[in-house]
């Protein structure tokens, strides 16, 4: 008996002795797992399967799916909560000034904080989009009212033809203008060559109160395809409510020009 007691000491012995090999497997184990759940997430991540002797990992598309469409729909809901707010600020600035009255300082910071939120709402990728407010001039041209996104001398100097661009022929029309590519042929939207800015999307709806022809509302991108037909809808929410404020800021500034004739059957 004590003989074999002797031997499995010396066993136990000779183990310990030799612990710093079960160590270092015990390391290369833990370092190869390592490197196959890395390129087993990688790979996982990319949409493929992955199997290793008889494990196996598969990637779920219908879950991906369902957490892409959860994404879409949390940003849709974000972006709605967006265009309620504009239309309750533009509600809230309506009541106020028929109120109290609108002096031309509080229109503009009116204008100012309506139309940022719009390009806010409209922006998708790395692109802020522009916003603007046209209306016409003595001229028959129209102008920059207000704008968000375009330098001063832009806003102070830029003239758009009635008869040779996308916004005037919404304001003759009351058609709403919408392109994903304005370099495409048959396109009625003219560069501006002193323009630094290359517009890609576009988006045009007219400011109307009934018939009365008031202005033109537009959004830009210089990406393509940035702009959605719901956002078209948003922008003709929009040009509605930006209507009621507008008729209040001529009839107690007189600064916002005058109504235009109406809308006729397309061409005035």
């Amino acid at each position: 008996m004590n003989k074999i007691l002797d031997e499995i000491g010396k066993a136990i012995e000779k183990t310990i002795e030799k612990t710093w090999i079960l160590n270092s497997i015990g390391v290369v184990l833990i370092i190869g797992i390592a490197f196959i759940m890395y390129f087993a997430v990688k790979r996982i991540k990319k949409g493929d399967d992955f199997s290793f002797m008889k494990f196996k990992l598969s990637h779920n598309e219908t879950i991906e799916k369902q957490r892409q469409a959860f994404d879409k729909l949390n940003e849709l809901t974000k972006q709605r909560l967006q265009i309620i707010k504009i239309l309750n600020q533009l509600s809230v600035e309506n009541t106020k000034y028929l109120c109290s009255g609108l002096s031309v300082n509080n229109a503009k910071a009116v204008y100012a904080c309506i139309l940022h939120m719009i390009a806010m709402v409209m922006k998708k990728n790395w692109d802020m989009p522009r916003v603007a407010v046209f209306r016409i001039d003595a001229n028959d041209e129209l102008y920059i009212h207000e704008g968000c996104g375009y330098s001063t001398e832009g806003k102070e100097k830029l003239r758009l033809s009635l008869n040779n661009s996308s916004a005037g022929y919404v304001f003759r029309t009351g058609e709403i203008y919408h392109s994903g590519n304005v370099e495409t042929p048959g396109n009625s939207y003219k560069k501006n060559p002193k323009s630094s800015r290359n517009v890609k999307s576009l988006i045009c709806v007219p400011i109307k109160c009934d018939m009365m022809k008031l202005g033109v509302l537009s959004v830009d991108s210089q990406e393509n395809d940035t702009f959605s037909d719901d956002d078209k809808d948003y922008l003709v929410y929009f040009a509605n409510a930006l209507a009621s404020f507008m008729l209040i800021e001529h009839l107690v500034t007189g600064k916002a020009g005058e109504p235009h004739e109406q809308i006729a059957s397309g061409e005035q």
